[in-house]
């Protein structure tokens, strides 16, 4: 049975959202300490960035690179994809606790500009995928 082209973007978008939060948490959940640190008592998923270390930007080209490899039309958009999830969170950390997140047009920002390693993974993978093809 075949996907429609439509449900198949939708895994594809979805992977890749997934994967975009996964290079977040996973470095930070491993890091040594990193739970004695945040006393929140929500454990925002989004406090997850505190730190700029470059094994999340490098997850998120590499998502990117894999998504765009496998579906090399609009890559550009898996790249979006990569950080689509934060901002949902964002929201509903600013429903649960309103005083959270009190500079959050900057967030979103922040979470704009890191698009852009997973656009450029995503661009990569697309354009490899295509070489390959010839």
């Amino acid at each position: 049975m075949l996907l429609s082209e439509r449900k198949k973007d939708f895994i594809f978008f979805a992977l890749s959202a997934i994967l975009g939060l996964a290079s977040f948490m996973i470095p930070a959940v491993l890091t040594p300490g990193y739970i004695k640190r945040h006393y929140d008592p929500f454990y925002p998923i989004l406090s997850m960035i505190l730190g700029p270390e470059i094994i999340r930007y490098l997850g998120l080209a590499i998502t990117g690179f894999i998504i765009g490899f496998l579906n090399p039309k609009h890559p550009w958009r898996w790249g979006l994809a990569t950080m689509s999830l934060f901002p949902i969170l964002a929201i509903i950390e600013m429903v649960v606790d309103p005083y959270s997140h009190n500079l959050w047009p900057f967030e979103f920002l922040m979470y704009g500009v890191l698009t852009v390693p997973g656009i450029l993974g995503a661009i990569t993978g697309a354009f490899i995928r295509k070489k390959l093809k010839r």
